[in-house]
C-alpha cells in the first residue's frame, strides 16, 4: 500500500484504532497452541500405530513410553516456533515497501521474536496449565478430565497473553531508558487531529480558540522535517516514526533535532450522552537536540551513541521531506496548531492539531469547540499520512 491516502478515503474511514493488545496476543497464542497440540496428537497417534504394527521393530516398554511421551511435545514446539517465525517474516515483508531486508536477516529477526514467544509458552503457559490442572484435581472436581483440561488451557492462554503484553511494556520502557541515557528528552502527551478546508483562515480559527480558552496571541514557526523509514518494533499498538526536524523560531533561533515518536490511537473519555466522540493519539516523543550543524544524514551525527541508535532504527535509504508553516496558540495546559504544508498545495485542506500533556478534559472541551464551530473532519491519521508526502503513506 505504497500510495497517498485520498480525501475520499479519509472521509470514509477517518478513524483507525489499533486492535486490543491482549486479544491479539490471546489469538496469536491460541493459533500456535492449536498447531502445537495438533502436531502432538498426530505424532503420538502415528507413533502408536507404528509401534503396534511393529514398524519400529520391538522396542522395550520403556522406549515405547519415551517415544510416545517425548517426541510429540518436542515436534509440537518445533511447529510452534516455525509457524510463529513464518508469520513474523510475512508481517515484516508487508511493512517494507521498496527495499526488503536480506532473507537471512529477516529470518534471524523473525526467529528471535518467535523464540521469545516459545520461551513464554514454555515458562508461563505450560506452567500455568499444569498448576491449574493440579488445582482442579486437588479440589475434588467431578468434571471430566476433558473439561478440566479445556478450562486449564483457557486459563494458561490468558496468562501467557497477559505476560506478553506486560513484557512488551517492559521492552518499551527499556528502550526509552536507553534513549534517555544517550541524551534524548522524553515528552508524553495526547494529540487530536482534524482536517479543515483551505477556505477557512487558519489564524481566524486560532483567534477564536484563543478567546474561548484564554490562550496566548498567535505565534508562527517554520518546520522542515525529514522522515526516515524505520523497522523499529511496535509496542502494544504504539507505532514508531523516525525524523530529523529543524524549527525556525521567531527569535531567529533554530532548533535542530532528531526524534523518535511512538503514537497509539485511542478513544478518550466515553460518554453515552454526547453529540461527539473524541479520538486522539497518545504520543511518546523522544528527541535529541543537536548543538552542532543539522546533520541531515545519519552518518553526520557526531554523538556516537545517538548515531548508533538512529542507525539501528533506520530501515532503508529512502527518506521523505516536508516543510510547513505552523501557527499556534497555547497556555500551560493545551496547545492548538494549524499546519500549512508547502508540498501539499493541491490538498483541499490543512491540518489542525490539539495537544495536552495531562488535561484530557480540557483537550476534550477544545475538540468539542472545534467540531461544533468549524467544518472539520476528526481523524486519527497523522499529518504525514494525511498529506501523503512522496508516497510515504502505508
Amino acid at each position: 500500500m505504497n500510495r497517498k491516502i485520498t480525501l475520499e478515503e479519509i472521509l470514509k474511514k477517518p478513524i483507525k484504532l489499533p486492535r486490543n493488545s491482549f486479544l491479539e496476543e490471546f489469538k496469536k497464542f491460541m493459533k500456535y497452541e492449536l498447531i502445537d497440540y495438533g502436531v502432538i496428537l498426530s505424532t503420538t497417534t502415528a507413533l502408536g500405530y507404528l509401534i503396534s504394527h511393529d514398524f519400529l521393530g520391538h522396542p522395550t516398554k520403556a522406549m515405547q513410553d519415551a517415544l510416545l511421551t517425548g517426541v510429540g511435545p518436542v515436534l509440537g514446539k518445533v511447529a510452534f516456533l516455525g509457524a510463529d517465525t513464518v508469520d513474523r517474516m510475512k508481517h515484516s515483508y508487508a511493512l517494507i515497501h521498496k527495499e526488503k531486508q536480506p532473507f537471512l536477516t529477516n529470518l534471524k529477526e523473525a526467529a528471535k521474536g518467535a523464540g521469545v514467544d516459545l520461551l513464554e509458552n514454555v515458562s508461563v503457559q505450560d506452567t500455568t496449565y499444569m498448576a491449574a490442572m493440579a488445582a482442579f484435581l486437588a479440589s475434588g472436581s467431578t468434571e471430566t478430565p476433558f473439561i478440566l483440561s479445556l478450562l486449564s488451557y483457557g486459563i494458561s492462554i490468558g496468562a501467557v497473553s497477559v505476560a506478553d503484553v506486560g513484557f512488551n511494556e517492559l521492552r518499551f520502557g527499556h528502550y526509552r531508558k536507553k534513549l534517555k541515557k544517550a541524551g534524548f528528552m522524553e515528552d508524553n502527551y495526547y494529540e487530536a487531529t482534524f482536517c479543515i478546508k483551505n477556505e477557512m483562515n487558519p489564524e481566524a480559527l486560532l483567534d477564536q480558540m484563543a478567546r474561548e480558552f484564554k490562550l496566548c496571541d498567535t505565534k508562527h514557526e517554520q518546520y522542515h522535517d525529514k522522515y526516515i523509514p524505520t523497522h523499529l518494533p511496535t509496542y502494544n499498538g504504539r507505532k514508531p516514526k523516525l525524523r530529523f526536524r529543524e524549527i525556525q523560531k521567531p527569535s531567529g533561533n533554530v532548533a535542530k533535532l532528531v526524534q523518535i515518536t511512538y503514537g497509539k490511537a485511542m478513544e478518550l473519555l466515553k460518554r453515552s450522552r454526547d453529540q461527539f466522540r473524541y479520538y486522539a493519539q497518545k504520543k511518546t516523543k523522544l528527541a535529541y537536540n543537536f548543538e552542532h550543524e543539522m546533520p541531515w544524514e545519519i552518518n553526520a551525527i557526531e554523538n556516537e551513541a545517538v548515531r548508533s541508535i538512529i542507525t539501528k532504527a533506520n530501515q532503508g535509504k529512502d527518506s521523505w521531506e516536508m516543510t510547513f508553516k505552523r501557527n499556534f496558540v497555547f497556555n500551560s495546559d493545551i496547545l492548538c496548531t494549524t499546519d500549512e504544508v508547502f508540498q501539499a498545495q493541491e490538498r483541499p485542506f490543512y491540518v489542525i492539531e490539539m495537544k495536552s500533556r495531562k488535561n484530557i478534559h480540557l483537550l476534550e472541551e477544545g475538540m468539542r469547540f472545534v467540531m461544533s464551530n468549524f467544518p472539520v473532519i476528526e481523524t486519527t491519521h497523522d499529518k504525514l499520512e494525511l498529506i501523503g508526502v512522496n508516497n510515504y503513506c502505508r
